[in-house]
C-alpha cells in the first residue's frame, strides 16, 4: 500500500489559499491544483508497504511523535520543482525550524531501523499547491504571477499532529489511516 506521513495545513490557512486561488483560474489549462482541503507537507513517502510494515510504522511513529513538542510552522516563499525554468510542481515553502528538522531526522532513523524504503532525495519542507500538466515552457509572466499574488509569506500555524495518509493511485483526497499527536504546548 502507498502511504505517507504529513503535516496538514491548518484549515484557516487552507481557506486563505483557496480564496487566493480565484485569481489563478486562467491557469487551469496549465496547472492541476491540489484539493485545498487536503493540503499537506509530506515528511516521508512509502510506495509499497505491507499491512505488517504499516503496523510497525505506526508503532515507531507514535513513539517518536509522542515525545516531541508541538512547534510553529511559518510559510516563507513559493517555489517550483525542479526549477522555475522547467516547473513541474508549484509549492509554498516552510521555514525549517530545529523542531521540524529534528523530528524528520528522528522519524527517518526509526524507519531505517525497520528497513522501510525511504526516498533518496533530500527533504524540502513545503506544501504542494499545484502540478503543471505538461512540460511545455511556462511563460515568465505566469511564474511571476504565481510567485507574487498569493500573500502567504509569514503566515504561521502550530503543528499539533502528524497524519498517516493512504495514497490511492488516482484520488481526490487521501484517507487518514492514523493521527499522531505531539505533547501539548510549544517548545520552551
Amino acid at each position: 500500500m502507498r502511504v505517507f506521513t504529513a503535516i496538514q495545513l491548518h484549515p484557516e490557512i487552507s481557506l486563505a489559499v483557496e480564496k487566493g486561488f480565484q485569481s489563478y483560474k486562467p491557469f487551469e489549462s496549465a496547472i492541476r491544483w491540489v484539493n485545498f482541503k487536503t493540503i499537506h507537507s509530506t515528511l516521508h513517502f512509502f510506495s509499497n508497504l505491507t499491512d505488517s510494515q504499516i503496523k510497525d510504522l505506526i508503532k515507531v511513529s507514535e513513539a517518536v511523535i509522542a515525545k516531541s513538542n508541538s512547534f510553529p510552522i511559518t510559510l516563507n516563499e513559493p517555489g517550483f520543482f525542479p526549477d522555475p525554468k522547467h516547473p513541474r510542481v508549484f509549492w509554498w515553502g516552510i521555514e525549517v525550524c530545529d523542531s521540524l528538522e529534528k523530528l524528520h531526522q528522528e522519524l527517518s532513523a526509526a524507519y531505517q531501523k525497520l528497513k522501510l524504503p525511504l526516498e533518496d532525495r533530500a527533504y524540502k519542507a513545503h506544501f504542494t499547491l499545484g502540478r503543471f500538466k505538461n512540460q511545455e515552457p511556462v511563460l515568465d509572466e505566469v511564474i511571476q504571477k504565481l510567485k507574487g499574488t498569493w500573500k502567504l509569506s509569514g503566515k504561521q500555524m502550530n503543528a499539533t499532529s502528524i497524519k498517516l495518509f493512504k495514497s490511492p493511485a488516482l484520488s481526490e483526497g487521501y484517507p487518514v489511516l492514523h493521527e499522531f499527536f505531539f505533547k501539548k504546548g510549544m517548545p520552551g
